[in-house]
């Protein structure tokens, strides 16, 4: 019974960042199309892809993520575990590069393997459900679930 009361605590504090809204994460720059082929061997992930939002968040839960580009005409996206040097070459407006600004761990989170969230632990008494969804809210995220035993094991190790 104490395990249980538990994750209802832990359930009710932790909060994870939005990953939709890539401005807090990335800087876009504009770049050439040498710039962007002296980066396929550090090429992680490539897909067809709707916006870049969708390789924001891709990114964000890629530790190993460094950049990303999404290629307007052919809707390809492309992850990269290194970052273009913008100092050489001609750039393009129409080709924008992202690189990540920052870790979860420099916005004060945690990540955790195995969901690849940033997690932030708020040290406020137990909370009701809607209590806690606008605290995070509050700091621009969501409120966490632990779906499993492993995971539940992994926040206690972390937290």
């Amino acid at each position: 019974m104490l395990s249980i009361v538990l994750l209802i605590y832990l359930i009710d504090t932790i909060c994870y960042i939005n990953t939709s809204d890539s401005s807090a994460f990335f800087d876009g720059v504009s770049i050439s199309s040498s710039q962007i082929s002296s980066l396929q061997p550090f090429l992680l992930w490539e897909t067809k892809c709707a916006s870049t939002q969708i390789s924001a968040a891709r990114c964000l839960e890629t530790i190993t993520c460094l950049s990303f580009f999404k290629h307007r005409q052919s809707g390809v996206c492309q992850l990269f575990s290194a970052n273009v040097d913008i100092t050489s070459g001609m750039t393009s407006p129409d080709m924008k590069i992202y690189h990540k600004q920052v870790s979860c761990e420099e916005l004060g989170y945690i990540s955790l393997s195995s969901t690849k969230k940033c997690l932030k632990l708020y040290a406020t008494p137990t909370l009701s459900r809607i209590d806690a969804n606008s605290t995070c809210a509050s700091a621009g995220g969501n409120l966490f679930s632990i779906t499993s035993a492993s995971m539940f094991s992994e926040c206690n190790r972390s937290i």
